[in-house]
């Protein structure tokens, strides 16, 4: 089974953004409470990159892919549009948490936590940039995947 391409991309599209202004909008909240103290900078150096990279790459594809009625042709597996988008909910779910955790969590400061917690954002992060590599980086890939 096939999914339209630009659709798996729009859904991917939505998801990120919805996820990465809930992420800005936390972290400008815990900022303004004062939950960092004088290191919000450091907050802030862990935040962006969790999300910032997947942004512009996604960007970057929309604003140089050609019109959607030529993309309307190609198709996409339905099952890794599927993996790639419960990997992306997951993924932005867990940087959410590590972010509303560190305030309250016993054994580490806010930022030991969010600094703990690149031991699996990272990997995971490698995994969900993979799964969505298929549908930003190379039409092609998600394509080709799709006819095995």
């Amino acid at each position: 089974m096939s999914v339209s391409l630009s659709r798996a991309r729009k859904r991917l599209v939505a998801t990120w953004f919805i996820g990465s202004g809930a992420l800005l909008l936390l972290g400008v909240l815990l900022t303004m409470l004062g939950k960092y103290g004088d290191k919000a900078g450091d907050a802030w150096s862990w935040l962006l990159p969790t999300f910032m990279p997947t942004l512009s790459l996604m960007i970057g594809v929309l604003v140089t892919s050609k019109p959607e009625s030529s993309e309307d042709d190609q198709s996409a597996d339905r099952f890794l549009s599927l993996l790639a988008w419960i990997m992306s909910i997951s993924y932005l779910v867990v940087v959410s948490l590590s972010m509303l955790l560190a305030p309250i969590a016993t054994s580490f400061g806010p930022l030991e936590l969010m600094k703990v917690s690149n031991l699996w954002l990272v990997p995971l992060q490698g995994l969900v940039s993979a799964a969505i590599g298929a549908f930003f980086i190379k039409k092609v890939a998600a394509n080709e995947y799709s006819r095995s």
